[in-house]
């Protein structure tokens, strides 16, 4: 059934096995697990991602009176960068100050040579900083996508399962099945339509309101409604083999 490309629904209490199950087929079938946990609050463009950057918000006097942890901050709370994007922006300069005797380091080994030489340490603090500044001004004026967790699993071609379906609003639920069937693709700000999963799982808590089971018995789909522990157990017993 995954195979063909279809998607599956799973309801039953917790500790019953659906996640366990879901990794255990992404492990059969060699593939990532990419898992989304449902919220009553979440939005479909949540799952998507969001466009960052491309407006001017800071002028030069600002920014020059901004500490290099103050620039670190606007970086990761206004333009959406991750930490370890800016970490390997310090990384590299951080290397640069020390020279050829950073090669081979450990970035642990280059920071403490480089607090034995004060010279070397100002130097690369000086162009922490204006790496920093430069990564600033270019996000106030180029705009960057930030893939969400649906996009992200999409563009890596990961198996997806949807945690806690129920939890997800009834709008929500049918986009997502309207996705991942190819019903309707899924159209990036960027322009971009990355290719629809190859396999979907969705689990569900307990039973699911009559209201939130129509996005999720639309066709293709299957369902194993109200598993015990021991149906799991058969289950994976006859498809794997396991015990």
């Amino acid at each position: 059934h995954l195979s063909a490309g279809n998607f599956v629904h799973i309801e039953g209490s917790r500790g019953t096995g659906k996640s366990a199950l879901m990794r255990h087929v992404a492990r059969r079938l060699d593939r990532a697990n990419f898992q989304i946990v449902g919220k009553h609050d979440l939005s479909f463009s949540e799952l998507v991602g969001r466009q960052v950057g491309g407006y001017q918000t800071y002028s030069e006097k600002q920014l020059a009176r901004m500490s290099n942890e103050g620039l670190n901050h606007l970086l990761v709370h206004d333009f959406a960068y991750t930490p370890s994007e800016i970490d390997d922006v310090v990384a590299k300069q951080e290397r640069k100050a020390l020279g050829r005797t950073a090669k081979g380091k450990s970035r642990a080994d280059v920071r403490h040579a480089l607090e034995s030489r004060p010279k070397r340490r100002a130097q690369a603090d000086s162009a922490v900083r204006e790496a920093l500044l430069d990564l600033v001004k270019r996000a106030q004026t180029t705009r960057r996508f930030i893939p969400g967790p649906l996009t992200q699993a999409m563009r890596e071609n990961s198996l997806v399962s949807f945690e806690d379906w129920e939890n997800f609003p009834t709008s929500v639920q049918k986009k997502i099945v309207a996705v991942v069937t190819g019903q309707e693709p899924l159209r990036l700000p960027t322009g971009e339509t990355p290719p629809r999963p190859d396999h979907f799982f969705a689990a569900s808590t307990g039973r699911v309101p009559a209201h939130r089971t129509e996005a999720i018995t639309q066709r293709p789909n299957v369902s194993f409604p109200g598993w015990s522990t021991e149906d799991f157990a058969q289950f994976l017993k006859k498809e794997f083999g396991h015990k």
